[in-house]
C-alpha cells in the first residue's frame, strides 16, 4: 500500500490508515537516524550534536520509542520543525533517499490526518478517544465544563454506598441497603430544576402470606414512600425536603432540586437512604451469572464515590470489576452486544476496603465514616462481618451508568 491508497482508505477506515502512515513515518525516520549514527535513544545529545531544538529532538525520540501510532501523532512535529530536523541532519549523510523518504512520509501523514480532522483541537479529543491507554481524561474534563454549562448545574460528588446481607427469612435472598445522593450540587442558573432522585410508592407483600419484597425508605419501614421526607437522611444533607419539587406517578415519585439561588453560597448536600427487600438471589442463574450493582450519573460531576459492603456469608467480591456504560437513550441495555457497544474505553480501579472509619474515610465528605456506620446498623449484622470495595471514577460522563459486578457462588 502507497501512502495515495493510505489517504483514501481514510475515508473508509481511518485507525488502518493511521497505523499504515505513521508505522511507515516511524521507519523512515529509524533508518535516517541510524544513517547518520544518531542516538535515537539520547535527545539532548542529538540536539548538542546536530545543532536541533531541545523540545523538537524530544518529541521525535518518543516518536521513534513509540509503539501506539495515536501517541506519535500526538508528538509530530509542524512543517518547520520537520524541516529543521531534515536540514540538521541532511549535512551528516549522503543518503539524499534516506532524507527524501522521511519528508515523503511525513507528508502522507499530514495529508490523512487532515481528512480526518480539521484542527488541533479535535485531533488531540481523536487521540484521546483512540489511545490504547486512553481513560478519555482530557475529553471528560472538558465534558464536565461543557455540560455544567448546558445543563445549569453542578455537583461535586456522587456518591453511592451499599450493603448486601442476607434476608433474614431466607438466607439465599439478598437484603440491601443502599444510600445515595450528591454533595456540593449548585445551580448555575437559578431557573434549573432537575431530578435527583426516584421513589418508590410502596413493595409487595400486603397479603400476609405473600413474602415483603421491593424498595421502601430506610428510616420509616412503615411508609409508602409518598412523603419526600421519608428518604431524605436529614443528618448527612444540608437540604430541607421544602426545597425538593415532587411529581408523582402511580408507582414512583420524582424529586427535583427546586429552582433557587446560584453559586457555591447555595451549595447542598443530598442523600437519600433506601431499604431493598429480596433483591435478589445470591445463586448463580442463567441469565444471571452475576451479581450487577449500577450507578446513574445524569449531573455533571466532578467526582463520582462507589462503596460496595458485601456480608461475608456469600462474598467472592474479589473478582470484581467495574465498567462505565454511555447511556443517552434510557437505562442500561442487558448484557450483550448492545451492552457491549456502549462501553467506554475507561478501566474505574477496585480498591478493597473494610467496613472500619479509617478505611471509609475520604476527603470527599467529613461524615462519610458515619454515615456508613450507620447504613451497617440498619443491616443488623455487625461491621466486620462486611468486606468491601471502592470505585472512584473523575469527571465521569454525562449520562452514563457505572457498573459494578462480581461472579454469584455456583448453586
Amino acid at each position: 500500500m502507497n501512502p495515495t491508497t493510505d489517504i483514501k482508505s481514510a475515508e473508509l477506515d481511518a485507525e488502518i490508515a493511521i497505523h499504515g502512515v505513521i508505522g511507515r513515518l516511524r521507519g523512515s525516520l529509524i533508518a535516517l537516524f541510524a544513517d547518520v549514527g544518531a542516538p535515537a535513544d539520547k535527545p539532548q545529545e542529538v540536539s548538542r550534536r546536530y545543532g536541533l531544538n531541545k523540545n523538537l529532538t524530544w518529541k521525535v525520540a518518543r516518536i521513534l520509542r513509540s509503539t501506539d501510532p495515536y501517541e506519535a501523532v500526538g508528538l509530530l512535529p509542524g512543517p518547520e520543525g520537520m524541516e529543521l530536523l531534515l536540514k540538521g541532519l541532511q549535512s551528516h549523510t549522503t543518503n539524499a533517499a534516506a532524507i527524501d523518504s522521511v519528508r515523503t512520509a511525513y507528508s502522507a501523514a499530514r495529508t490523512l490526518l487532515g481528512r480526518v480532522v480539521k484542527d488541533r483541537g479535535e485531533l488531540e479529543v481523536f487521540i484521546d478517544g483512540m489511545r490504547s491507554d486512553s481513560d478519555l481524561a482530557q475529553a471528560r474534563r472538558l465534558a464536565f465544563r461543557g455540560n455544567s454549562g448546558i445543563y445549569g448545574v453542578q455537583v461535586r460528588v456522587r456518591i453511592a454506598a451499599q450493603f448486601l446481607f442476607p434476608n433474614t427469612e431466607d438466607g439465599v435472598q439478598i437484603d440491601a441497603i443502599v444510600a445515595a445522593g450528591v454533595l456540593g450540587i449548585r445551580r448555575l442558573r437559578p431557573n434549573v430544576m432537575f431530578p435527583l432522585f426516584t421513589t418508590s410508592t410502596g413493595g409487595s407483600g400486603s397479603h400476609p402470606d405473600q413474602p415483603i419484597s421491593g424498595k421502601f425508605p430506610l428510616t420509616d419501614d412503615s411508609s409508602d414512600g409518598s412523603d419526600p421526607s421519608s428518604w431524605l437522611l436529614d443528618e448527612f444533607s444540608t437540604i430541607s425536603a421544602d426545597e425538593l419539587q415532587k411529581t408523582a406517578g402511580t408507582q414512583s415519585a420524582q424529586l427535583a432540586l427546586a429552582t433557587g439561588p446560584v453559586g457555591r453560597a447555595a451549595e447542598r448536600d443530598l442523600v437519600f437512604g433506601s431499604r431493598f427487600r429480596r433483591l435478589a438471589k445470591f445463586v448463580a442463574s442463567e441469565p444471571d451469572e452475576r451479581m450487577e450493582l449500577s450507578t446513574a450519573i445524569s449531573l455533571p460531576s466532578e467526582c463520582t464515590l462507589v462503596d460496595v459492603f458485601v456480608h461475608r456469608s456469600f462474598c467472592r467480591h474479589h473478582d470484581a470489576t467495574a465498567d462505565v456504560y454511555l447511556t443517552p437513550s434510557g437505562p442500561l441495555p442487558p448484557a450483550g452486544p448492545r451492552r457491549d457497544s456502549v462501553r467506554l474505553p475507561l478501566d474505574p480501579r477496585v480498591v478493597s476496603i473494610s467496613c472500619t472509619p479509617s478505611s471509609v474515610a475520604t476527603t470527599h465528605m467529613k461524615e462519610y465514616p458515619a454515615l456508613v456506620a450507620f447504613l451497617a446498623s440498619r443491616t443488623g449484622y455487625a461491621p466486620e462481618e462486611f468486606r468491601g470495595f471502592r470505585v472512584e471514577l473523575e469527571y465521569p460522563p454525562v449520562p452514563s451508568t457505572l457498573l459494578v459486578g462480581f461472579p454469584l457462588p455456583q448453586p
